[in-house]
């Protein structure tokens, strides 16, 4: 099995961010470079993340305590994403 490597892309709305693929060990970095990048209030939608691990939510934690990076986690409902949200209580809402 192939895991779909970690992207961002800005898709149709500067606003909005989707996340793709496994965010693992060797894609954090990236992870904490593209919020650090946002300067506007940005939709983060994790639908299509295909791993989620705890220290990828507590770069979003970090990101939404600072201020610095307004945003809003999103994900579709069943979604890997949604579920570790959803059980790790992470402010987050349903698209």
């Amino acid at each position: 099995m192939t895991e779909e490597p970690f992207r961002a892309l800005h898709l149709t709305d500067p606003d909005r961010m989707s996340l793709f693929g496994s965010i693992d060990e060797l894609s954090i970095d990236s992870l904490r470079a593209t919020l650090a990048e946002l300067r506007t209030p940005t939709a983060v939608d994790l639908s299509d993340v295909t791993y989620l691990p705890s220290m990828a939510l507590n770069v979003f934690l970090r990101a939404m305590a600072d201020g610095s990076e307004k945003i809003t986690l999103q994900a579709r409902p069943g979604t890997i994403a949604q579920r570790v949200l959803h059980v790790t209580g992470l402010p987050h809402e349903l698209v």
